[in-house]
């Protein structure tokens, strides 16, 4: 089985709380509160505009006996994206990055396979790539690199376990003021056994293994 799907979408989003006013009007930048979740210090700005994008998705999908296969490419344009620009400019070590509106365009591919090996075991294959870039044709802040990963999965009955890999290339185009990152690799397992009917209910042992090799 083949199939073949196009989607188009519109959408549209208006400014966030944070994006309007974190660390409004300081009368000193050294006064701003660090948001510790992204590490750096937020400048909101009021005069933000409204978001919107126009999307279109391309996907191709397969079925082909123990095969099923996912491949979606898509486009994004975007009038006045809101994003976090570096300004260049350190608070206790801090990056300062300051909400923007620019237009932009994304493009990317998503893909997606799995294959059954047998009535037990199965093996998956997956990736996934993204550029975007700002109306002056400056690369978009800290987007992720190239992803290419795999996962060995094993089911039977109430047993279930798997492995995987995922790995990422270099961001050599990390965005005006950021920093490049190096490529990675990490691998995850885990492996869940279920008691079902047990005492009216059902019980689930797991353990989970993340970033096995650090």
């Amino acid at each position: 089985v083949v199939s073949v799907g196009l989607a188009y979408s519109h959408s549209e989003r208006a400014p966030s709380q944070e994006e309007l006013f974190s660390n409004n009007n300081l009368a000193n930048i050294d006064d701003c509160v660090i948001h510790f979740a992204t590490g750096s210090c937020e400048i909101g700005d009021v005069t933000l505009d409204e978001e919107s994008s126009d999307n279109l998705e391309l996907s191709f999908y397969l079925d082909l006996m123990e095969m099923e296969a996912n491949v979606t490419f898509f486009v994004n344009k975007f009038d006045d994206y809101i994003y976090q620009s570096n300004i260049g400019v350190e608070v206790d070590e801090f990056p300062v990055r300051s909400y923007l509106n620019s237009d932009a365009d994304f493009y990317g591919i998503e893909a997606d396979l799995l294959y059954s090996l047998s009535n037990n075991w199965s093996l998956r294959i997956f990736g996934d790539k993204v550029k975007g870039t700002l109306e002056d044709d400056t690369y978009v802040p800290r987007m992720p690199p190239l992803r290419l990963g795999s996962e060995l999965n094993y089911n039977l009955s109430s047993l279930n376990a798997s492995i995987s890999v995922l790995k990422a290339s270099d961001q050599d185009n990390p965005g005006i003021g950021e920093i490049a990152t190096d490529g990675y690799t990490r691998w995850n397992a885990e492996i869940n056994y279920s008691f079902d009917n047990l005492f009216d209910g059902e019980l689930m042992l797991f353990s989970k293994l993340r970033n096995i090799t650090n």
